[in-house]
């Protein structure tokens, strides 16, 4: 794949990436209304480009410089889907991938989970792959149920807003609030 980075690349990234929204995430998402409201950083007197650094009144610098951070809200909440549906969509396709290969030999030697085994991407159980008990459509056999019955409800509502919605992560605009059933 041209461009592409390993997948032991990009999995460490994504870990670093994971680490930085537990630890800076909540705060991130609290503090970017007002930053960007503001449009501008707080920063330390004396500090280079901080407040009285310059001969120029604060209404002046503002006025003469463009505002970095007026859509760090907007921007973050952005990033924030993208980055949902990227996660959700990713797993999705390396999951059909590994699991409809071809034969064992294209795995070089390791072993491959039945089609239908994983994680539900609403709930997060396992799903073992069995005939009674297998993943399809990547939820397991309650939240692909409660999917078809929140869609019939939610006309265009896609995959990434009902498992947040199945999650409980609150009301979903153009949805229904709290858990699935």
């Amino acid at each position: 794949m041209k461009n592409a980075p390993s997948p032991q690349n990009l999995a460490r990234q994504l870990r670093q990436l994971a680490a930085v929204l537990e630890d800076h995430g909540p705060d991130a998402v609290r503090m970017a209304p007002v930053l960007a409201a503001r449009g501008f950083p707080a920063s330390t007197l004396g500090a280079p480009g901080g407040r009285g650094s310059t001969e120029l009144t604060s209404t002046e610098a503002a006025a003469d410089a463009p505002a970095p951070f007026a859509d760090v809200d907007s921007d973050l909440n952005r990033w924030l889907v993208l980055a949902w549906k990227v996660a959700v969509h990713g797993q999705d396709l390396v999951t059909k991938i590994t699991a409809h290969a071809g034969s064992d030999d294209d795995h070089e030697g390791r072993a491959t989970s039945s089609a239908g085994a994983g994680h539900c991407l609403a709930c997060e159980r396992w799903v073992p792959g069995t005939h009674d008990d297998r993943l399809r459509a990547g939820f397991c056999n309650a939240c692909r149920v409660s999917f078809q019955r929140w869609r019939g409800s939610n006309p265009g509502g896609d995959r990434s807003r009902f498992v947040r919605w199945r999650q409980g992560s609150g009301p979903i605009e153009g949805g229904h609030g709290g858990h699935g059933g």
